[in-house]
């Protein structure tokens, strides 16, 4: 009679025990699901940010390379027309010397 007391009493302690276990497990489960939640709101807020920025930098290179291309262009045609005037004034020179 007494094993059986103490039995019984060890198993009221134990399922005591898991009920114990299960509500921490419950409340660690809760707070894990509070940061997933709060980390991907700020995840997503970053991601929208950056993204925010990244096609504003984007359209801001993509004009700085327009114009360092059209430069570029301006420049090369103003050489060649150079180098075509100097051709003719040379020709003029070697047909008036007479070479």
């Amino acid at each position: 009679m007494v094993r059986l007391d103490k039995l019984e009493r060890e198993s009221r302690d134990f399922k005591r025990a898991l009920v114990q276990i299960t509500d921490l497990l419950v409340d660690q489960s809760e707070r894990i699901d509070a940061v997933g939640r709060t980390l991907g709101a700020r995840i997503d807020s970053i991601d929208k940010s950056l993204g925010g920025r990244i096609d504003e930098l984007g359209v801001t290179l993509g004009g700085r390379l327009d114009r360092l291309i059209a430069v570029t262009i301006q420049e090369r045609t103003y050489s060649v027309e150079r180098l075509a005037d100097i051709e003719r004034r040379l020709t003029k020179l070697e047909e008036h010397a007479g070479i």
